[in-house]
């Protein structure tokens, strides 16, 4: 998994990362904040802008710039459908508002 931030946070998924239940990354750019994508059974906080099965969090909860960390949710089901998407080379994609921007997913072999 490897993600940025334009516009939003993108995180990018490829195939090494099927069957994994955390995963960790920095984005590049500014501070550095570790992102970590938790897969879980059922995501089951929901912020106001989110779609079913994700939620995002960050820590400390304060202004942006002061963000040490996000944690992601995403549901099994959520993640099983963007890994096992067959339609072309970038294969799943999945795209949320937050709290805090838009949060984009991408799956490629």
């Amino acid at each position: 998994m490897r993600a940025y931030w334009t516009e939003g946070i993108h995180i990018i998924l490829s195939s090494k990362d099927k069957g994994k239940k955390h995963l960790v990354c920095r984005l590049p750019d500014w501070k550095k904040p570790k992102l970590l994508l938790h897969i879980v059974d059922e995501v089951k906080k929901r912020g106001t802008f989110e779609e079913q099965g994700f939620h995002i969090e960050a820590y400390p909860k304060t202004s942006p710039e002061l963000i040490e960390r996000y944690d992601v949710f995403l549901s099994k089901e959520r993640f099983n459908a963007l890994m096992n998407n067959t339609d072309d080379y970038c294969m799943g994609s999945f795209i949320s508002r937050s709290m805090y921007d838009r949060i984009s997913f991408l799956y490629c072999h």
